[in-house]
C-alpha cells in the first residue's frame, strides 16, 4: 500500500484487528464467520525505528487496541519484573493485539520460539512491513533487512496476510511523492529562504534533514524568524535520536493536537514512518 503521510495507513492493521475482536465477542451476530475469526488476534508489524514503533502503539491505543513495541527499553522494563515472562505473554496473545518489532530481533532465540509456537501461529492474522522501501534502501548498513522477505515467507503460516506499506515508494520513475528537495540556496549557512512559503502557509510541516547538524541550523533559522514573545519550543520542534522518547512522543502528540505546533525538524532516517494525522507537508533538505 502506498499512501501519503497521515493518509490512514494505520487502518490497514487496525481494522483487521477490530473486526476479529468484534466478531469473536459477538458470534451470534456474524454466524457466517464462525470458525474463521480469532478470539485473540495478533498482528506483527516490522518497524525500522523505535520512534515509529512507539508512535504506532500510541495510535492504536487511541483505538482501544493494546499494542507492544518490542524495543530494548520496553523489554528491559518487563524483565525487571521476575513474575512476568515476556515471550509467554506474546505467545498467549492475550495481552497485546499488535506487536511492533525491528528486523534485528528476528535472529534472537525468543523470536525463534515465537514463530514455531502453535498458539502464536494460529492467532497471527497478518504481518505488516512498515516503510517497506527500506528493505532495499537500508540493507547496506542493516543487513537483517535483506532477510525480512525470506523470514516472512519461511516462518509465518500461509493463512496470515502479508503486506507492505510506505508513504514514499511511488509508482513510476518520475514521481517523487510529496517531498520537495530544497536546493536553490546553499546549505552551509544559517538561512533557508526556500522555507518561507511553507512558513507563511501555516500548515503543519515536517522538514527532513540529511544530518543532525543541519537539523540544528534549520531550527535556529526558524527560531530567528519568530518574535521574541512567542513560545519557540511550542511552534518549532526537533525530532531525532538524541531527544528522549518522551520528548519525541510529545512532539507527535503536538503535531496532532496542538494548533500552534507547525514545524517538526528531523533527520531523514529517524523520521521514517512518522505518523501524524494533521501533518500536511513534507520537505527534504540536503
Amino acid at each position: 500500500c502506498i499512501l501519503q503521510t497521515g493518509g490512514g495507513k494505520t487502518a490497514l492493521y487496525a481494522i483487521p484487528t477490530l473486526c476479529h475482536l468484534e466478531i469473536s465477542q459477538n458470534p451470534l451476530e456474524y454466524p457466517e464467520f464462525a470458525g474463521i475469526v480469532r478470539e485473540n488476534p495478533v498482528g506483527l508489524v516490522v518497524t525500522p525505528t523505535k520512534g515509529l514503533a512507539s508512535n504506532i502503539v500510541l495510535e492504536l491505543g487511541l483505538l482501544g487496541i493494546p499494542a507492544f513495541a518490542y524495543t530494548h527499553k520496553n523489554i528491559t522494563e518487563i524483565r525487571k519484573d521476575r513474575q512476568r515472562d515476556l515471550v509467554r505473554e506474546i505467545i498467549e496473545c492475550k495481552t497485546w493485539n499488535v506487536i511492533c518489532v525491528d528486523p534485528e530481533h528476528f535472529q534472537d532465540d525468543e523470536w525463534r520460539k515465537l514463530t514455531i509456537d502453535d498458539t502464536f501461529q494460529s492467532n497471527l492474522i497478518y504481518n505488516c512491513i512498515e516503510e517497506g522501501h527500506l528493505m532495499r534502501d537500508w540493507a547496506s548498513f542493516r543487513p537483517m533487512y535483506k532477510t525480512v522477505g525470506s523470514y516472512t515467507r519461511g516462518r509465518l503460516l500461509h493463512h496470515s496476510s502479508i503486506f507492505l506499506i510506505t508513504a514514499t515508494l511511488q509508482p513510476g520513475d518520475d514521481s517523487r511523492g510529496l517531498s520537495l528537495h530544497v536546493t536553490s540556496h546553499g546549505l552551509n549557512g544559517y538561512e533557508f529562504p526556500d522555507l518561507l512559503p511553507y512558513i507563511n502557509s501555516g500548515q503543519k510541516t515536517i522538514i527532513h534533514c540529511a544530518t543532525m547538524e543541519l537539523v540544528y541550523r534549520v531550527f535556529v533559522y526558524l527560531w530567528s524568524l519568530e518574535p521574541d514573545s512567542v513560545d519557540h519550543l511550542r511552534r518549532v520542534r526537533m525530532y531525532h535520536s538524541l531527544c528522549s522518547d518522551e520528548y519525541n512522543e510529545d512532539t507527535i502528540r503536538r503535531l496532532n493536537d496542538d494548533p500552534y505546533c507547525q514545524f517538526v525538524i528531523s533527520t531523514v532516517a529517524f523520521a521514517n514512518g512518522i505518523n501524524a494525522r494533521r501533518l500536511v507537508l513534507s520537505v527534504s533538505i540536503g
